[in-house]
């Protein structure tokens, strides 16, 4: 204790503090003293601040044990082996190309009401007609339009057997341990600032993304080796806006797949045939830019070219066209300058 003041005079001015804040006498006199005696047997010894990138100590080395990530790695073993290019295999195009890794981390986003969210239905649509799982984690709607829309797209009850679906509104707790215990091919995230938020975190700060980042999508990719596909939007201000989702540059830097920026071409609605263009802002592992227009202003290119045609009120036609070679003068722009609507939000009538 400080040589300043004695115990007793601690005492009494604790007890005086004590009381102005209404607690009883009866608590006050026992639990100081003993506070007291505790801190003057075992006082506080300030430790000196470890020096973050200081080399690490023979006992840490021996802590890290064998599964610590900071062990060298083997490179030149196998070094002559054939090395097979990574290849996409989701979200099929008309011509067979695909857009999406098995395994890796994607992201489409765009404006509000873009079709972003079309583009995960289509792309589960996809997986569950193929026999692949699908878990679809919803921060944006609810299940009644999110039903409505993939039975639109020619999702069958059988097919929804193999759908997981959640409508999450609070932060992760144990039955989101229970999902990791599950294989998925693809595993969606529609909503990630809402997401990011109700774990009580903001998307404008690049460590809480990227914890988010860290713990949620990675997660999901490496521990159920699902090809996840987060949903996002853009800034409202067009200008300065460049080729990324809104918020955290981590969000683009955690992207393990490819990244694509969607906005609309022709709007569509109930009884009507619109079109979405996707176009490609980053490649990864870079087996999709090869199959894509040359590369604009922002060096993004035009990946593919979504046509959406509900003339029939039973079921909406889906083609995933190839880029057109037809593009429009805006078409370097990631999400276009032009005055034809960017949302189908400006469509009267929009699809349920």
């Amino acid at each position: 204790a400080p040589t300043f003041w004695s115990a007793d005079w601690a005492f009494e001015r604790l007890s005086e503090l004590a009381g102005e804040l209404g607690l009883d006498d009866s608590e006050i006199g026992p639990t100081i003293r003993s506070g007291l005696r505790a801190g003057m047997a075992q006082p506080y010894t300030l430790a000196a601040a470890r020096d973050p990138f200081a080399p690490a100590s023979a006992t840490q080395e021996a802590v890290a044990g064998a599964d610590s990530t900071w062990r060298p790695v083997d490179l030149a073993s196998g070094w002559d082996e054939p090395i097979e290019p990574e290849r996409a295999t989701l979200l099929r195009r008309a011509d067979g190309v695909c857009l999406l890794y098995p395994g890796r981390t994607h992201s489409v986003y765009g404006e509000s009401e873009s079709g972003k969210s079309w583009v995960a239905l289509i792309l589960a649509a996809q997986v569950l007609a193929e026999a692949g799982t699908v878990l679809y984690i919803d921060h944006e709607s609810d299940p009644g339009p999110i039903r409505a829309r993939l039975r639109a797209l020619g999702v069958t009850a059988e097919h929804a057997n193999r759908l997981t679906y959640v409508r999450p509104d609070g932060p992760r707790d144990g039955a989101w341990e229970a999902l990791l215990e599950r294989a998925y091919t693809l595993a969606v995230i529609d909503g990630v600032s809402v997401a990011i938020a109700t774990e009580g975190a903001s998307s404008d700060s690049t460590d809480e993304t990227a914890r988010w980042l860290d713990a949620v999508p990675r997660t999901l990719e490496s521990r159920t080796g699902a090809a996840v596909l987060t949903i996002d939007h853009v800034t409202k201000a067009r200008d300065g806006r460049g080729r990324f989702a809104i918020g955290s540059q981590a969000k683009l830097n955690a992207i393990s797949g490819a990244a694509y920026a969607a906005r609309v071409e022709t709007p569509f609605g109930r009884g009507q045939r619109g079109e979405l263009i996707l176009r490609i802002t980053k490649d990864r592992p870079g087996g999709v830019r090869p199959h894509c227009s040359p590369a604009g202003e922002h060096g993004t290119q035009e990946a593919a070219r979504i046509v959406l045609d509900a003339t029939d009120p039973e079921r909406i036609k889906v083609e995933v066209r190839v880029w057109s070679e037809q593009q429009s003068e805006d078409a370097e722009s990631p999400f276009g300058v032009s005055e034809h609507p960017l949302s189908w939000r400006q469509v009267e009538i929009p699809l349920p």
